[in-house]
């Protein structure tokens, strides 16, 4: 889990420095508003905005709440691109010079990038002499919009570490849905136990009744299969003469009130049954919920990063970054 403590110094900056005021210039708003409604989409966890009343026993399981913090970088990591985009459309539109906006957006990347990389050396690809040389070049550009193109390889380090944090996350739900699986079957082995063994005798008597009914039709030499089959049968069978009409009425009524008698049993594990099933389907769910929304979180990263790649080659028209529209298309591609 290295690469997602990793980022929670660097998104946290993300989070806190809008404070330059608005005009009508370049305007980045579409960038900014797309952004958050793709944000506002995702839930984060197995069991965040989904109905959990089955596994409600599991939540304070270790592994669940391992899993579930590292929902919480993924929350960090979606908050933070959206403040990202939403500081640079409250910076373009400032009344600011392009210079003075290049400058307060190199420090922006500043407090952004060095922290993770002062803490984290060899995880981070930009070193803090690349850094440098960045923020140098933010600062040299004579329109805003070069200045985002100079910080480029800043939002391709983000989009990356983030793969890894959703890889990371994408191993950690798999595993958990596991040890959640392997914890119900354990806790419901006893009563899976005696339902298998109560359907077994319910076929067994099922087979004996039909050997039973050719034996009434005539076919006597079936009763050593009959007493293969059901061997307690022995104690009212006589074996001194051959049985008779009163032999297989007996042999009959003992066959339908065992029957009779696992029915019974079924129907009272019946409700315990049922929690079982409801408690695996209700996994089956929450592991499909959190993989939309994982994915989600997925595209909704990358979709950002070639985004803000369009804002910097000088593309601002709403319609050509309508990343909203562009990610539900690849978020369909996905699922």
């Amino acid at each position: 889990m290295k690469k997602l403590i990793l980022l929670a110094p660097v998104l946290m900056l993300l989070a806190g420095c809008s404070t330059f005021k608005k005009s009508q210039r370049l305007d980045l708003r579409p960038f900014a508003e797309y952004t958050v409604s793709l944000a506002s989409d995702i839930e984060f966890g197995m069991t965040s905005g989904a109905k959990v009343h089955y596994l409600m026993d599991y939540r304070d399981d270790p592994v669940i709440e391992a899993h579930n913090t590292q929902w919480d970088y993924v929350r960090q990591l979606v908050r933070a691109i959206v403040a990202y985009s939403v500081e640079i459309t409250t910076l373009s539109g400032s009344q600011l010079t392009e210079s003075g906006k290049n400058q307060e957006f190199a420090v922006f990347l500043g407090r952004l990038v060095r922290p993770a990389i002062v803490k984290y050396p060899d995880a981070i690809r930009i070193s803090a002499a690349g850094l440098d040389s960045i923020t140098t070049d933010v600062r040299a550009q004579t329109t805003f919009l070069g200045a985002l193109g100079s910080a480029q390889p800043v939002i391709d380090e983000i989009a990356r570490i983030s793969e890894l944090v959703f890889d990371e996350l994408q191993e950690s739900l798999d595993d958990t849905a596991d040890h959640l699986l392997a914890r119900i079957e354990e806790d419901n082995a006893d009563v899976k136990f005696v339902r298998k063994r109560l359907k077994a005798a319910q076929a067994r008597y099922v087979k004996s009744i039909i050997i039973l009914g050719r034996i009434r039709a005539g076919e006597d030499t079936l009763w050593p299969e009959l007493l293969a089959n059901e061997p307690q049968l022995k104690e009212i069978i006589p074996t001194d003469r051959e049985p008779n009409r009163e032999d297989v009425k007996r042999v009959e009524d003992r066959l339908f009130y065992m029957m009779d008698k696992v029915v019974d049993f079924k129907m009272q594990f019946a409700p315990d049954m049922e929690y079982y099933r409801n408690q695996v389907s209700e996994l089956d769910d929450l592991y499909k919920f959190a993989m939309l929304h994982l994915k989600k979180a997925r595209v909704t990263v990358m979709v950002w990063a070639r985004a803000h790649r369009d804002l910097a080659r000088g593309i601002t028209n709403p319609a050509k970054i309508d990343i909203f529209d562009i990610t539900k298309k690849a978020v369909k591609t996905v699922m």
